[in-house]
């Protein structure tokens, strides 16, 4: 079967990345809603937000999508 995980990175101003994993979904539009929600979160709390470019400088907090199999 199938997953899918929402991973969220948050990176601080000396560059350091802490890595948590927000959720396992059966269905990626799920994980899809989810990170909305979080991003929408991180706006409010005014936190720079990266859509496109993990590798960019500038970011604060960043998600991906990682699909994965599991027996």
């Amino acid at each position: 079967m199938d997953v899918y995980l929402l991973i969220r990175e948050d990176r601080n101003h000396y560059g350091y990345i802490d890595t948590a994993v927000l959720g396992v979904y059966r269905e990626l539009k799920l994980a899809r809603l989810e990170r909305l929600r979080d991003r929408r979160k991180a706006i409010a709390e005014g936190l720079d937000v990266n859509y496109n470019n993990p590798h960019g400088d500038t970011w604060e907090v960043y998600w991906k999508i990682e699909d994965a199999f599991v027996e």
